[in-house]
């Protein structure tokens, strides 16, 4: 992903958000997102990572790994909102690609 960094947070817990981006921002730079990959990611099988808003704080959902280049770079090129993933999810809360309203496919 070309416009992301890492950084851990060793003390993450799923209550500390803002304490956790803050930390995130003061490490990383300026992000649109931050990505974490907590215990609910490391205990499912289709390991969703969080995703959460840094700019409209409080928004967050989960995505699949293999979906997430899309969500970042979308994001973080002003090309779609946050929003816009997070209105995609599935029932669990978990964003896995759009659906395509002809054949029922996520794409």
């Amino acid at each position: 992903m070309p416009h992301s960094s890492s950084c851990a947070l060793p003390t993450w817990h799923s209550n500390e958000c803002q304490r956790a981006l803050a930390e995130a921002a003061s490490r990383t730079g300026d992000h649109a997102l931050l990505i974490v990959a907590d215990s609910s990611t490391m205990n499912n099988a289709d390991m969703p990572l969080l995703c959460v808003d840094t700019v409209l704080l409080g928004g967050e959902f989960r995505v699949v790994p293999e979906r997430l280049w899309g969500v970042e770079n979308n994001v973080s090129l002003a090309n779609m909102d946050f929003s816009e993933f997070a209105v995609a999810v599935g029932r669990d809360g978990v964003f896995r690609g759009f659906n395509d309203e002809v054949t029922g496919q996520n794409i």
